[in-house]
């Protein structure tokens, strides 16, 4: 219990200064004349004097480098809890007859804790299940211990077994069965884990009443919309429940100088502490005794024996122990490399030595020696081949530039162009060696449907042979008027590029190759949809707004954020409107889709779908919607749009990049735009360029649309209209055009 005095005692697990600053203020403003000690829990920070032990200090024989290696910074302190709180209370700091509160500094504190401190003589924790018995044991980050210190042998005990176990029982979490459960709903949140039903105000018993103590395990301010689920490795969106908590925590740590934490899988550089690094370490040091410990890079003066550790050999793959555990830790190297201690054992190293060393994967100072250089080669002079073309591309593959591919075909085949396909299947997501299928080149011109910083493992997948006596054109598509140093890099390979817009030329001009605007066939198959598959498609009589956009092309260039806000402005309170934000791959990247749906949880007339839709139906929602809204900031060619036009949907696009070229003024609602610099943090180079639309001006396009039941007539009609000049065969003859021209000029 408290003292008479009402004070209480705390020990904060210290894992990042801001944080740990906040809590500790929270913490003596709401609890005055608390005691509160800090705890540091880096090994490799300068620490709080006299509060953070040195790399060799012992714990029960073992240094808190091995608890800090073996366990994870976070986890050794709580490990090592009981010698921590011994030499606290020996030196006055904390008051032996008092019980202490310990906890992680990643807490939210909103109000008193003096009810956590509901018994003097035993263990008090958090159940897993907090509108419930315990169950599955407590939950990590807060416990109250007596001050007496009578519990400290049983944990010292289960610590030292946990450091040399192949899987650590997690002691804190699994407490003696007299420990006892807090049951005050108040201090029971954690933003990934269960939440109270007084929390939640979702039935007739709940009053949505404020916590006094949120968890927020690896938040990040600048994110606040992101909740780390640490105990399943993933990220998810935080529940809107906590949003006034959230927004008052993350300002309170960007005030206080937060800054992104080390990476607590960083050991030192290309060396990152996985678990299966942990659990190899602490099998090392189950096989050694307290006097002939394993060399710890976090012990000074033993990195050099830790790197010739990790060199020694590897069962796994005949090569070393780094090698064995990077194998052990990414499921896709295994898979892309199954045999790499025989015949994948080369390009496992090339990929070592490129990608590994880029991706901070593996340590240069135990890397295995590099394979030997591949031999260089030039591309040599055409030879004397057939008029043709051998397209080559992902014609496999349901990426955009897979359909480009098979579309461009079909132009070549309208044209009559004799062509033959070589597919491809080595994508961005694609590390192993590519399959190329129906490899024969057999005539004069290579068309290269593939993104330039894929094209130099085509051809080492393919064979330098490949370019050779041929010449090779590059059917490049971006996002952006700058090239990025990866597609320079290509230039070499190729001889010519072809682009589908007029606004990639500003990209690819100006680096001694002729660039030529060949445009891509705006054909689509037309879907049968009628008023009744309004409801299947998941519409309903609302006048619907769509935009649809995949994660994997960068969601700030796509702008659903920005469109949210103009229909925002557009429609300030719910009506007789929806606006649909329509996504495949959200999945993939957590972050983004809950920034998304963050962004847009206060209107419930702001649908985000994220899910995969077959082609006829992802075709017949755009049909269904009564307007198609596009609010980019760059296009290389802008599909979707075309999609809709086609479809008879009126559109409201940005007045900015490839969507122009088949987007005259009436064919659609133009939203004026501002040239702005991209700026660093972007997939595209920061001195590139993109817009910046006028949400306002959208926001008037938007109601206009729904008001003129006529405009929506007329925008459908000069649709159509404007996508005729790109049929397959208007297409193919200007292909066919381009190819004329490159073969008299290459044949001399």
């Amino acid at each position: 219990m408290p003292r008479q005095d009402g004070s209480v005692q705390f020990l904060l697990i210290r894992s990042e200064p801001a944080s740990c600053d906040v809590a500790e203020r929270a913490l003596r403003l709401h609890n005055p004349g608390a005691r509160v000690a800090v705890f540091d829990a880096d090994p490799r920070s300068p620490g709080v004097a006299g509060l953070r032990p040195r790399s060799h200090e012992r714990f029960g024989g073992l240094r808190w480098a091995d608890f800090a290696l073996g366990l994870g910074a976070n986890e050794a302190s709580w490990a090592v809890l009981p010698w921590t709180l011994e030499k606290l209370v020996a030196a006055g700091v904390l008051d032996s007859g008092q019980p202490i509160g310990v906890m992680d500094d990643d807490f939210w504190v909103g109000g008193p804790l003096d009810s956590l401190f509901v018994s003097p003589s035993h263990l008090v924790a958090r159940p897993a299940h907090v509108d419930g018995v315990p169950w599955g044991g407590f939950l990590h980050g807060l416990v109250v211990v007596p001050g007496s210190l009578g519990w400290a042998g049983w944990w010292k005990d289960r610590a030292l077994e946990d450091v040399r176990s192949e899987e650590p029982s997690s002691v804190w979490w699994q407490l003696p069965q007299d420990s006892v459960a807090l049951a005050d709903p108040e201090l029971l949140v954690s933003s990934n884990g269960p939440i109270p039903a007084l929390m939640r105000g979702d039935d007739d018993t709940s009053d949505g009443r404020r916590p006094r103590l949120v968890q927020f395990p690896g938040f990040d301010p600048r994110r606040p919309w992101l909740a780390i689920d640490q105990e399943h490795g993933m990220e998810r969106g935080l529940p809107q429940v906590f949003r006034g908590v959230v927004e008052e925590y993350a300002a309170d740590l960007l005030a206080a100088g937060w800054q992104p934490p080390h990476s607590p899988q960083q050991v030192m550089p290309g060396l990152r502490a996985t678990p299966e690094l942990r659990a190899w370490y602490r099998s090392v040091l189950a096989a050694s005794g307290s006097a002939d410990l394993p060399p710890n890079p976090y012990a000074v003066g033993e990195v050099g024996g830790f790197l010739d550790l990790l060199g020694s050999r590897g069962e796994h793959s005949g090569l070393n122990v780094q090698v064995d555990l990077l194998l052990e830790s990414r499921e896709d190297l295994a898979q892309a490399f199954p045999s790499a201690r025989w015949k994948d054992r080369v390009p496992f190293q090339r990929w070592m030595w490129s990608h590994g060393l880029s991706e901070g994967a593996v340590s240069l100072a135990v890397l295995p020696d590099p394979p030997l250089a591949e031999v260089e080669f030039r591309l040599p002079g055409v030879g004397n081949r057939p008029f043709g073309v051998n397209l080559v591309g992902y014609l496999g593959a349901e990426l955009g530039l897979g359909v480009a591919a098979r579309r461009l075909r079909a132009a070549l085949d309208a044209a009559g162009i004799p062509n033959t396909t070589v597919s491809y299947d080595r994508t961005s997501s694609n590390i192993r060696d590519g399959e190329v299928a129906g490899g024969e080149a057999p005539y004069h011109f290579n068309l290269l449907l593939i993104t330039p910083d894929q094209l130099p493992l085509f051809v080492q997948d393919a064979g330098p042979e490949f370019l050779r006596d041929h010449h090779n054109i590059g059917l490049w598509y971006w996002e952006s008027d700058v090239m990025a140093p990866q597609q320079v890099a290509a230039l070499d390979l190729v001889d010519e590029i072809w682009v589908a817009t007029d606004y990639l030329t500003r990209a690819f001009s100006g680096h001694g190759r002729r660039v030529t605007v060949v445009p891509s066939p705006l054909v689509f198959e037309q879907p049968a949809v009628g008023a009744a598959d309004r409801g299947r498609l998941g519409l309903d009589d609302r006048f619907t707004y769509l935009f649809s956009f995949d994660f994997l092309s960068e969601p700030e260039r796509k702008n659903a954020i920005g469109l949210a806000e103009a229909y925002r402005r557009a429609f300030p309170e719910p009506g007789d409107t929806v606006l649909i934000i329509k996504s495949i791959n959200g999945r993939i990247f957590p972050e983004s889709l809950e920034h998304l749906r963050w962004e847009t949880a206060d209107r419930a007339d702001v649908v985000v779908r994220d899910e995969l839709l077959s082609a006829e139906d992802r075709l017949g929602l755009v049909a269904a919607a009564d307007c198609y809204v596009s609010l980019h900031r760059s296009e290389g060619l802008g599909l979707t749009m075309a999609e809709a036009m086609a479809l008879g949907t009126p559109v409201i696009a940005t007045a900015y990049s490839g969507n122009l070229d088949f987007m005259p003024e009436g064919s659609a609602l133009l939203v004026p735009a501002t040239e702005v610099e991209v700026g660093p943090g972007h997939y595209y180079p920061p001195e590139g360029h993109w817009a910046d639309p006028d949400l306002d001006a959208a926001a008037e396009m938007m109601r206009r649309v729904k008001a003129d039941p006529a405009l929506r007539l007329d925008l459908a009609a000069a649709g159509r209209l404007a996508l005729e000049p790109f049929g397959y065969e208007q297409v193919g003859g200007i292909a066919l055009l381009a190819l004329l021209e490159a073969w008299d000029r290459t044949r001399g």
